[in-house]
C-alpha cells in the first residue's frame, strides 16, 4: 500500500484517538466512582414520588396555616366575650344565630366545611367590629 496524503492524515487521527483513550484509562487521572444513586437518573416512579412528597408538605402547611388563621379569629372573638365590655346584646344574639345556622359534618372532611368555619369567623369578627 502505498502511503498517501490522505491515508497517512487517516493513520495519524487513529493513533491520536488510540492516546487519548489511554491517558483517559490511565490510572492517575482516574476519579472515585460516583455512588449508585448519583450514577443513574431517577426513573419516572421515584420523580414523581418525591414530587408527591412536596405536594403532600404544601398541602399541610397549607391546612395548618389555614387552622391557625380561622382559629386566631375564634379566639379574638372569645376575649371580645369575655372581656370587661362584652358586645351588645343584639350583637350577641346575631352571633348566636350565625354560630346555630353553620352545619358542620368533619367526619366528610370537605372543604365545604372549611370553608364555612372561614365564613363564620370572617362574619363574627365583623360583627365585633360593627359593634
Amino acid at each position: 500500500m502505498v502511503n498517501t496524503p490522505s491515508s497517512e492524515s487517516k493513520a495519524a487521527k487513529a493513533k491520536s484517538r488510540k492516546a487519548a483513550v489511554r491517558k483517559r484509562g490511565s490510572a492517575g487521572s482516574r476519579r472515585a466512582a460516583a455512588p449508585v444513586s448519583e450514577r443513574r437518573r431517577a426513573t419516572p416512579a421515584e420523580q414523581l414520588a418525591t414530587e408527591m412528597l412536596s405536594v403532600k408538605e404544601a398541602l399541610d402547611g397549607v391546612v395548618a396555616q389555614f387552622g391557625v388563621r380561622v382559629s386566631g379569629q375564634l379566639a379574638e372573638v372569645l376575649r371580645a366575650l369575655q372581656g370587661p365590655e362584652p358586645p351588645s346584646k343584639r350583637t350577641l344574639k346575631d352571633m348566636i344565630v350565625k354560630v346555630q345556622d353553620v352545619k358542620l359534618r368533619p367526619e366528610r372532611g370537605r372543604i365545604k366545611d372549611l370553608l364555612r368555619l372561614q365564613a363564620l369567623a370572617d362574619d363574627l369578627v365583623e360583627l365585633l367590629a360593627k359593634d
